[in-house]
């Protein structure tokens, strides 16, 4: 996954990983059938984002270490 999400950002695409999906896996698997070798362990969204995201930076370790 991190691969292409690699990829795809070389490209100009954005990504996201969602695991939440593996909720409803069982539905997925219905409409998307994986090969029998295979099991479901993450979908990625890809597209083109509206606009740029902003990295809002590290902390400082001082700020939540106690």
């Amino acid at each position: 996954m991190q691969n292409m999400m690699l990829a795809a950002l070389t490209l100009g695409i954005s990504s996201c990983p969602l695991t939440g999906p593996l909720t409803a896996e069982k539905d997925i698997i219905n409409k998307y059938p994986p090969p029998q070798k295979y099991e479901l362990s993450g979908l990625i969204t890809f597209g083109y984002a509206d606009a740029e995201s902003k990295n809002p930076g590290r902390k400082r370790p001082e700020q939540f270490i106690i």
